[in-house]
């Protein structure tokens, strides 16, 4: 993904953003990526969906899900190099783009899926 805009204070943000990532992806064994997948129905069905009961990441969840599901069909879970998602930098605009790196407590509570007061505060509360 693509910022729809760049700043120091954005490409900061995205590196912690990325630490908080890699365990996932080293647990996994595999570079995980969101925002949009590809594959048929019937494998949608098959890895369970998305697991509603989590608050955020849901993409990360079912990624690590879709990927455990192509080990087993020996089938990989790859991510385009060259093509991207452009994605909005509003939530920096709105909070300051030095937010989650002034925030650390809160973004890895987000990182956990399951904690609503924090999902709330940075995705949905405006202030």
């Amino acid at each position: 993904m693509r910022f729809d805009r760049i700043s120091v204070g954005i490409v900061c943000s995205a590196a912690a953003v990325a630490v908080n990532l890699i365990p996932i992806m080293i647990k996994n064994k595999a570079a995980l990526s969101g925002g949009m997948f590809w594959f048929y129905k019937q494998t949608f069905i098959e890895v369970g969906g998305f697991d509603e009961t989590l608050i955020s990441l849901e993409d990360m969840d079912f990624a690590s899900r879709l990927n455990a599901l192509g080990k087993r069909y020996k089938k990989k879970f790859g991510s385009l190099r060259y093509s991207y998602i452009v994605t909005s930098s509003r939530k920096f605009d709105e909070f300051g783009d030095f937010y989650l790196i002034k925030n650390r407590k809160m973004t890895k509570r987000i990182f956990t899926g399951r904690d609503r007061e924090a999902a709330d505060k940075f995705y949905y509360d405006v202030r």
